[in-house]
């Protein structure tokens, strides 16, 4: 269960990750269209085309929604909570606003772009950091293991009587349970604070 959790968390953060990536190549491709003079849904649509899946399909509910002639505003808004991470809600917020108030998009769009990569890249670094320790962990939870496995092979009857003892068998328990307590431990540790 707790191998379980790491991969549905490692899983949850690279799809997240790849999110923040899409947008952050949406918004380059939109900031030239603004600048030549397009209108904010055509530069969305048209942006959208190039954006691969999970992003794409939320972006063309947004111009869905726009032409069926709901608020711009409250559409945005409704995409910040469809997909809850800080980068989305800057850029929702900035639309919205936008669509609000008017005035030259592009110019926001780019400091919303620089914000959304400089947050990636602190976040690759943190990853990074995570990493080293997630693999130390591993490897001493591993190599504890092996040296089980290594003594079983070379010593198996007394192994075997360790094993069927009550007393090894509550200390093999206790080690589990001490390793699973660990893994949660350093998961905690490790996760950055936001």
């Amino acid at each position: 269960a707790l191998i379980l959790a790491q991969l549905e968390s490692t899983w949850y953060e690279w799809r997240i990750s790849r999110i923040e990536r899409q947008l952050i190549d949406l918004l380059d491709m939109m900031i030239p269209m603004l600048r030549s003079g397009a209108g904010v849904s055509t530069a969305l649509a048209t942006a959208a085309e190039s954006t691969g899946s999970p992003l794409r399909e939320q972006i063309d509910w947004c111009v869905q929604r726009i032409q069926f002639g709901d608020s711009g505003s409250a559409v945005f808004q409704r995409l910040s909570q469809r997909i809850p991470i800080d980068v989305m809600e800057l850029f929702a917020t900035t639309m919205s606003v936008h669509w609000e108030t008017g005035g030259s998009l592009a110019p926001v769009l780019v400091s919303v772009t620089r914000v959304a990569r400089d947050r990636q890249e602190v976040a690759r670094r943190i990853r990074s950091n995570i990493a080293q320790s997630q693999f130390s962990t591993i490897a001493v939870l591993l190599l504890i293991y092996f040296v089980a496995l290594v003594l079983w092979l070379d010593r198996p009857e007394p192994m075997e009587e360790f094993v069927s003892n009550s007393i090894g068998s509550a200390a093999i328990a206790a080690t589990i349970v001490l390793q699973a307590i660990g893994i949660v431990w350093m998961n905690a540790i490790s996760k950055p604070k936001t």
